[in-house]
């Protein structure tokens, strides 16, 4: 903590105190620490995230399979899921944690869909707000090609990679459907905040009225 900038350690003691009231309230599972996964995830992403702020203060673009290593991790969804699975009770059980860290191809499909997604909607404004590397820029950089032809393709990664998430949940399957819903479902999530728009920069646009209409708008009995 003593090694820490100022500005930085309420932010890392409030992590600290939430993962620690978090073990007391979570029974452990087996011989696997599922939250110790979880704080593992959130180290991952604090070196990604590193990364990426390496790059944009270097102006260096990085090729589209360097970028992909570590915008996968940058797009939250490791470190979502490994949390989500220490609550999920006894359902998860050594063989979906295997499987788990055995790197299925919807787990890193999910996150190419998310991070792939999410760059496309947003990388016109990042620009325009800061000098940021995205999937776009990579990938114009590896292949050499112009913007709107990253662009689409991009967009063609992203419409197979939901083939791919179908396939994998169709029968027979490694692990139970309750298993993967929750994965499956966080990425369905995202591309509602991103099928048409920035929606989580400007909810207003139309995240804002999906809110209202869930919680706020009854329904005619």
């Amino acid at each position: 903590m003593s090694q820490l900038p100022e500005y930085i350690k309420p932010f890392y003691k409030f992590i600290l105190d939430e993962y620690a009231e978090w073990n007391k309230q979570v029974p452990q599972q087996g011989t696997t620490n599922l939250i110790e996964a979880s704080k593992k995830a959130f180290q991952e992403l604090a070196t990604a995230y590193l990364q990426e702020a390496e790059w944009r203060h270097s102006g260096e673009v990085p090729s589209f399979k360097e970028y992909m290593k570590i915008g996968s991790i940058t797009c939250g969804y490791d470190l979502a899921c490994k949390s989500a699975l220490s609550g999920m009770g006894k359902t998860v059980t050594q063989e979906v944690i295997a499987w788990y860290e055995n790197h299925p191809k919807i787990l890193t499909t999910s996150q190419f869909i998310i991070r792939l997604h999410d760059d496309v909607m947003t990388f016109t404004f990042e620009r325009e707000r800061a000098v940021l590397v995205t999937s776009v820029d990579a990938y114009m950089k590896t292949f050499g090609v112009s913007e709107n032809v990253a662009v689409e393709a991009i967009k063609n990664i992203v419409e197979n990679g939901w083939k791919d998430l179908n396939e994998g949940c169709l029968k027979p399957r490694e692990v139970p459907m309750e298993i993967l819903a929750g994965f499956v479902n966080l990425t369905r999530m995202v591309d509602v905040f991103y099928k048409y728009n920035d929606g989580l920069t400007f909810p207003e646009n139309m995240f804002k009225e999906y809110i209202t209409l869930l919680f706020c708008v009854s329904v005619p009995m």
